[in-house]
């Protein structure tokens, strides 16, 4: 269970509507200490955090051991498990978390439903902008359905 930082937040601005979510994030490997900047996407299709086989190269992460995920395509595949520190963008780090290794195509690290379930996550596209927010611990309720007339 990775250990939670409180009152956290942070919210990212677009001036136009995108169609993912990416930040920058840092991850840090818990032997060595070694830490890198990582681009990220925010997936809620995903059960669990994913990196690439460069950020496992390059922090020189060591397994703690095995999983089987399930691809898109329903497919069983057997992969490393890895324990990190993963740092958003506010600089808040979320310690110990059990990440998969993974092949990624467009970013280093996807961010799952591991660490989007630990707070608030929002995602609005007023005016033609997307704005998406986090944080950490979830303080309320939101619904856009109980203010209906």
């Amino acid at each position: 269970m990775p250990i939670i930082p409180h009152d956290v937040c942070f919210t990212v601005k677009s001036s136009s509507l995108v169609r993912e979510i990416s930040t920058k994030i840092y991850i840090e490997s818990l032997e060595s200490g070694m830490k890198i900047e990582a681009d990220a996407i925010w997936d809620t299709g995903a059960e669990l955090s994913l990196i690439s086989p460069e950020i496992v190269t390059n922090l020189r992460l060591i397994p703690s051991g095995k999983a089987t995920i399930s691809t898109p395509t329903d497919k069983k595949v057997p992969t490393n498990v890895y324990v990190v520190n993963i740092h958003l963008p506010n600089n808040a780090i979320v310690n110990k978390v059990k990440v998969i290794g993974g092949t990624l195509s467009d970013c280093d690290i996807l961010i799952g439903m591991d660490i989007i379930t630990l707070g608030d996550f929002a995602v609005t596209n007023f005016n033609g902008q997307t704005t998406f927010t986090f944080r950490i611990p979830s303080l309320e309720e939101i619904d856009f359905s109980k203010n209906l007339k």
